[in-house]
């Protein structure tokens, strides 16, 4: 299983199926299996944990080794990180090799003149004030040397703390409204077209439908770019596609609230997202 991509698309031809086909039967999106079959891991790199997912769906879709992948992909993912380290340092070298070639002072270069003295008895020379500030200049040539590096490796420290990744998840229950609504005082509430929706805590919300309501819509507006996934009582709902969506996607979808009380939605960001139950906006 040298080449991950290649072993994929090899058993998908093998059964005759499309990446259209296999989209449908994992809720994967075409361009993600045409990354995958390509070995284009490098567009994934900090969304490894969403890739093993993905490798699992397809794997249970065409009857593979998901083990095996699984092992190959981590293989792939830490030559991957390595190769971009390697990078890392050589770039770090050759930038303090640089520094350091641009601030090397040679000592033969330093031309001091001595005055001349006369050679009169009752006067001598005195050489201390010439070797103090042959001293200054090589303490002062230090230092800028020592500043220099030390401003390189905290820009590339932080270069390097700048990659970092977070990802939250959005818990929406939904209630019939012949449940009780409690809420702290400091919840938000949010009352509009008979539905009352109370915010619980940071991103946790509940949803007091109209009596005798089986089903409500669901509007996500996204404003990042962000994996997200839809489940209903920890099931995967099958009519939200589980994918990476783009700045500006819309998304909307009507969900069963006659047989599902809690709804969870998992995104990999929450930066300027807008959620909407029934035209009604989020608090």
């Amino acid at each position: 299983m040298n080449n991950l991509g290649e072993y994929i698309k090899n058993k998908r031809e093998s059964l005759n199926l499309t990446l259209e086909q296999v989209s449908q039967m994992t809720k994967l999106s075409v361009s993600v299996l045409d990354d995958i079959e390509k070995g284009k891991f490098d567009r994934y790199t900090g969304e490894e944990m969403y890739v093993k997912a993905y490798l699992k769906k397809i794997g249970e879709a065409l009857d593979l080794d998901i083990e095996g992948m699984t092992m190959t992909y981590l293989d792939l993912t830490r030559e991957l990180k390595k190769e971009e380290l390697d990078k890392v340092i050589k770039k770090e070298e050759e930038e303090k090799s640089a520094i350091q070639n641009r601030n090397k002072v040679s000592l033969s270069d330093i031309k001091i003149k001595v005055p001349e003295f006369t050679k009169s008895e009752s006067v001598y020379t005195d050489n201390r004030s010439t070797k103090y500030v042959q001293n200054g200049i090589i303490v002062l040539v230090v230092l800028a040397i020592v500043a220099v590096c030390f401003y390189g490796v905290l820009s590339t420290k932080k270069t390097a703390d700048s990659s970092s990744s977070f990802s939250s998840n959005t818990t929406t229950n939904i209630k019939d409204n012949t449940d009780d609504a409690d809420s702290n005082e400091d919840s938000n509430t949010t009352t509009s077209n008979d539905i009352t929706i109370v915010r619980n805590s940071f991103l946790d919300f509940s949803v007091t439908l109209p009596e005798n309501t089986e089903s409500v819509t669901l509007k996500i507006v996204y404003g990042c770019r962000c994996w997200s996934g839809l489940y209903a009582d920890e099931n995967t709902v099958t009519d939200f596609e589980q994918k990476i969506y783009s700045k500006g996607d819309t998304v909307e979808i009507t969900l069963d609230t006659s047989k599902t009380a809690i709804f969870r939605l998992h995104n990999g960001a929450n930066v300027d997202n807008k959620y909407y139950i029934n035209n009604v906006e989020l608090p």
